[in-house]
C-alpha cells in the first residue's frame, strides 16, 4: 500500500493511506494545489517529491500556520501539507504517487529528527510569531487598463490592429 506523508501546523507528521486523488483532499482540508517539491532521492526514481497545500488557505477559517509546510514549500502556508512521489503509473503516464510505505517511514522519521531539534524549534516559534497570529490578506490582482491609443503609444506604433 502507498501512503501520503502529512505535515500537520504542530509540527506532527503521519503517514494516511493513498486511495484516489481524493486522499489528498482529505488530508489538507478542501481542494488542493501544488505548493512545492523536493528533490528526488534514491528512492524516488530520479522523480521528485509534490507537496501540497489547501487551495484556500488563505481564504479558509481554521487553518493555522504550518512551519513546517511553509519551509518544506518556501512560502507561508497555512493547514496540512501532503506530500506524495511524482513517477509514472503503470500505463506509463507522467501522475503523482503514493509513497512506498518503507520509503515513507524514513522519511517521516528522519523529518521528524530535523523539526525537533532545539534550534529548528527556535526558527518554528519565530515563524509562528510572524505568521501564527493573522492571515495576511490575499493580495489583488495587479491590472493595468490602458485606452488603445496609450497602447498603441506604450508599443511605439501607431496603430497595432
Amino acid at each position: 500500500m502507498g501512503y501520503i506523508l502529512v505535515v500537520h501546523p504542530d509540527d506532527s507528521i503521519t503517514l494516511e493511506p493513498y486511495k484516489t486523488w481524493e486522499s489528498i483532499q482529505t488530508c489538507v482540508d478542501g481542494p488542493f494545489q501544488i505548493c512545492g517539491q523536493l528533490p528526488p532521492d534514491e528512492h524516488s526514481d530520479g522523480f521528485p517529491y509534490t507537496i501540497y497545500c489547501n487551495e484556500e488557505f488563505l481564504f479558509q477559517d481554521g487553518l493555522e500556520f504550518n512551519p513546517v509546510g511553509s519551509t518544506l514549500s518556501a512560502q507561508p502556508i497555512y493547514g496540512n501539507v501532503a506530500i506524495l512521489v511524482d513517477g509514472k503509473t503503470a500505463e506509463g503516464d507522467y501522475d503523482t504517487l503514493p509513497i512506498d510505505e518503507t520509503v515513507a517511514n524514513e522519511m517521516k522519521s528522519s523529518l521528524e529528527i530535523a523539526i525537533h531539534t532545539e534550534s529548528q524549534q527556535k526558527v518554528f516559534a519565530a515563524l509562528r510569531r510572524i505568521y501564527g497570529p493573522k492571515k495576511p490578506d490575499p493580495a489583488p490582482p495587479v491590472v493595468m487598463a490602458m485606452t488603445e491609443e496609450q497602447f498603441s503609444e506604450w508599443l511605439g506604433v501607431e496603430d497595432f490592429r
